[in-house]
Formats: C-alpha cells, sequence, structure tokens
C-alpha cells in the first residue's frame, strides 16, 4: 500500500515531510524540538497555500450569501457576508459582476450564490495525493532549514512540483469544468508557491 494511504492526521503529514528529509519524527507540535516548532508554525500556512493554488474537490462549497442590514449600495450593487470558512472565490453563480472588499462580497444583484475554496482543515477528507502532495511542500519549506544542503531543497522543490502537478491532474478529472486548468496554469500557480520557500 502507498505511504500516502497511512496520512490520517495533521502529524502523520508533518512527519513524512520529515521522513522524506531523513530527519527523526515527531509526537506533536508542541514538543521541544527544531522539527515540531518549524512545522507548528509552517503546516497550516503551507496547507492554506496548497488549498488555494486549484480548486480541490474536497475543498469546494456552494452557498448562499446572506444579505448584510443596510448594504444597498445604490448603483454600486449590494454587499453579502462571506462564510466564516471563506478561503478564495471561485465565482458567484449567475452573476457576472462581483468584487471582495474589506471581507465582505458586493454584487449588482439581490441573491449571491457563492462557489468558494473554504479553509478545509480535516485531514480525513483530503485525496491520497493531496496528501502526499502537502507532505512534499512541508519538506520543501523546512529543508534547508533542517539539513542546510541546498541540493536537498532542489530535490525536494522538484519532487513537491510533481507531486502537486500530479494530485491536481487527478483531482481535475472529477469536475471538468472548474478544475481543469491546464499544466501550464498549474505548473505556474505553483511556480508562485515554490519561490515563498527560497
Amino acid at each position: 500500500m502507498r505511504e500516502e494511504a497511512f496520512l490520517s492526521t495533521a502529524i502523520d503529514i508533518c512527519n513524512s515531510a520529515l521522513t522524506k528529509l531523513g530527519q527523526e519524527v515527531i509526537a506533536s507540535f508542541t514538543e521541544d524540538s527544531k522539527a515540531a516548532r518549524a512545522l507548528n508554525i509552517q503546516y497550516p500556512i503551507v496547507r492554506d497555500m496548497l488549498l488555494q493554488n486549484h480548486y480541490w474537490n474536497f475543498a469546494v462549497k456552494t452557498v448562499s450569501l446572506a444579505q448584510l442590514p443596510t448594504a444597498d449600495l445604490g448603483s454600486r450593487g449590494t454587499k453579502f457576508a462571506l462564510p466564516s470558512d471563506y478561503h478564495q472565490a471561485i465565482k458567484l453563480l449567475s452573476n457576472r459582476f462581483y468584487k471582495i472588499e474589506s471581507g465582505e462580497l458586493i454584487t449588482d444583484q439581490s441573491t449571491a450564490i457563492l462557489k468558494y475554496v473554504w479553509k478545509n482543515d480535516n485531514v480525513s477528507s483530503y485525496t491520497p495525493l493531496f496528501k502526499e502532495a502537502l507532505a512534499y511542500a512541508l519538506a520543501n519549506d523546512i529543508a534547508y532549514l533542517m539539513t542546510q544542503s541546498q541540493g536537498t531543497v532542489d530535490r525536494m522543490e522538484a519532487k513537491a512540483n510533481k507531486a502537486m502537478l500530479n494530485a491536481a491532474a487527478v483531482d481535475a478529472q472529477e469536475d471538468f469544468m472548474d478544475n481543469v486548468h491546464g499544466d501550464d496554469f498549474i505548473e505556474g500557480r505553483y511556480g508562485e508557491i515554490q519561490s515563498h520557500f527560497k
């Protein structure tokens, strides 16, 4: 059975990243070790960046938004409250115009149904390939801190990029219209994330 099938918790994913770097695993985010301190900070950051990088089917919701009180802006439109777990807008169904401003959505319609990426921190809902991509992305992120080896950083970057492309491509097959951006799009977006890790 593939390694990623066993990644059932955030700690499991972090330990997979450490194993890829040849490092000792951790028992918790609160233990007194360099790896635990780094991963406690970087795990949610890297996870949220990967969630935002592709419209993962396990992290997409469609909801009807609540109009804000006294939110009629006249010719500018109407304001709506964003969901508490909002991460990134995908599209507003049936409405062409909208913008996100100061944590609120403005549209020229009286109703708003939003399809969006949510901050899904439920590891059990992640696909095996996403878990593996996240583990490689974390390994890349902390590679120099843990190994002081640029060669290791470069290897982890290549593996992280490949894992991300593979996970995104397979995920996109389940929702062709919304998820297929093409390899160039996915690679370009992931390249932007990789620049954060260096």
